[in-house]
């Protein structure tokens, strides 16, 4: 699975920003989603190829392939893929490097022969246009893969009621302010059954120094721990919690741990 999956790495990939719900009130909600689709519009057409990104995203992908095999069908499951985007921390190695930010679709792009078909989600109009650009040139039908814009707040009415066997979130939780709103509202958007899958920053108690640039778009710099996500996954309803050690990839010159969490909701929701 390996050696495939690498062969459909020709993708840009998934990450960053969105439905940035925040519990202490609107404003501070729509500050936080804006900074994040401000600036990923702006660097939406940015360089594919940054060091690191393709190698953790390839190996995110595997590791979601080997520890969950029986969760995808190429007749049958399909997939959602929240805060499509942007690319992992791996390809900003530098405040200059800011500018070549892009890569939307490489989780997408890794999990296509795995699945029926894969709906990117991003709050980012630059993003999903560049996504869908990569798509339309490798020859896909847009039935099997495409992204919209759409900011989901839980109530199923932006994607016409529709659900998923699987959804797939990759170094997007950090730069969202309420991960509790964001978790249950994709609780709701699984089929029963369905599962839950969040690769991320694991928090270890350092310091970290962002750059300003990443300040204003990251409220959790720090990443999350196994307790954290636990508790975000059981909140919202999900049940069969567990974490694993993804991958690392260098942030600003620092070497981080990416997790991946996964959790199922029940059979009879």
């Amino acid at each position: 699975m390996a050696d495939q999956t690498r062969q459909h790495h020709h993708y840009p990939h998934t990450h960053v920003h969105h439905h940035h719900h925040h519990s202490a009130g609107e404003s501070h909600r729509r500050d936080w989603a804006s900074a994040n689709r401000n600036y990923f519009d702006d660097k939406a057409k940015a360089v594919d190829d940054i060091p690191g990104v393709r190698e953790a995203t390839t190996r995110i992908v595997n590791a979601i392939l080997a520890s969950y095999p029986a969760l995808f069908d190429s007749g049958s499951t399909s997939l959602m893929e929240f805060g499509c985007g942007t690319g992992l921390p791996g390809q900003i190695h530098s405040v200059s490097q800011a500018d070549k930010i892009d890569v939307p679709g490489l989780i997408s792009r890794g999990l296509y022969p795995y699945t029926k078909s894969i709906l990117g989600v991003d709050i980012s109009q630059g993003m999903v246009d560049h996504y869908n650009f990569k798509v339309l040139n490798e020859g896909i039908s847009p039935d099997r893969m495409k992204a919209i814009r759409v900011e989901p707040r839980g109530n199923g009415s932006e994607l016409g009621g529709q659900q998923f066997d699987v959804i797939v979130c990759s170094m997007a939780y950090h730069h969202i302010a309420s991960v509790e709103d964001t978790t249950r509202m994709l609780c709701s958007l699984l089929k029963p059954g369905g599962s839950l899958l969040v690769a991320d920053i694991l928090k270890d108690g350092g310091k970290r120094d962002f750059p300003e640039f990443a300040q204003q778009l990251v409220p959790h710099t720090e990443g999350f721990n196994r307790d954290e996500m636990k508790a975000l996954f059981e909140g919202a309803g999900l049940v069969q919690f567990a974490l694993t050690n993804a991958t690392s990839a260098n942030m600003h010159g620092t070497w981080l741990q990416l997790f991946l969490a996964r959790g199922a909701k029940p059979t009879w929701a």
